[in-house]
């Protein structure tokens, strides 16, 4: 090994947790600040959370679909059950009110759809992130907090 190697392989050293040590290979510590054995638990730990995150999300978004296709599905039939209830006499008056009375009722089922769907999101963010955050809080919390 070339001495420029080695000097490369110290300088990676900085302020390891156990002050009194000379180099990585002597401490045990990758880079000088965990150890690998404990290094490579905590990315097992996250690779863990990260999967349980996903399937969290996966479940989620299916959810949020089968929301979006469900209310497809009942403005669809809300516009045939209007179609076929829509006044055919003639008179303008009967027609304007149920057209608005129509237009009212979709527009509350929109918003109220869109409020579902907002909260449903709020939701399905907040469960997919928990997994995640409760193995960085626990796995590099440990690593990284000073002892007292």
């Amino acid at each position: 090994m070339s001495q420029s190697k080695k000097d490369i392989s110290q300088t990676r050293n900085p302020r390891p947790l156990d002050q009194g040590a000379r180099s990585p290979a002597e401490t045990g510590i990758i880079l000088g600040v965990v150890p690998l054995e404990q290094f490579v638990s905590a990315q097992r730990a996250q690779m863990e959370a990260l999967t349980k995150a996903t399937n969290v999300l996966v479940e989620g978004l299916t959810a949020i679909n089968r929301e979006v296709v469900d209310f497809s599905d009942r403005r669809t039939r809300a516009l045939v059950d209007g179609t076929q209830a829509a006044p055919k006499n003639g008179d303008w008056t009967e027609v304007l009110n149920f057209q608005i009375d129509y237009a009212g009722h979709a527009t509350q089922a929109y918003m109220e759809e869109a409020t579902k769907l907002f909260e449903l999101g709020v939701k399905v963010s907040q469960q997919s992130w928990m997994p995640l955050q409760e193995s960085m809080e626990k796995t590099f919390g440990g690593i990284y907090r000073k002892p007292d």
